[in-house]
C-alpha cells in the first residue's frame, strides 16, 4: 500500500510540474501574442500612411 501510494504521489507531482509548466507556456504565448498584434497593428498603419502618400503624388 506505502509504494501505490508512493507511485500515485509522484504521478501527482509529475502532473503538477507538467501543469505549471503548460500554463507558464501559455501565459508567454499570450504576451507574445499581444506584441505581435500591436506590431501588426503599427505596421497596418504605416503601409496605409505610405498608400495615401503616393496616391497624392
Amino acid at each position: 500500500r506505502k509504494n501505490d501510494l508512493l507511485k500515485e504521489f509522484e504521478i501527482d507531482e509529475q502532473n503538477h510540474q507538467s501543469s505549471t509548466r503548460l500554463y507558464d507556456e501559455y501565459n508567454q504565448l499570450m504576451e507574445e501574442n499581444e506584441s505581435l498584434k500591436l506590431l501588426t497593428q503599427n505596421l497596418s498603419k504605416q503601409v496605409q500612411q505610405i498608400r495615401q502618400i503616393q496616391q497624392r503624388r
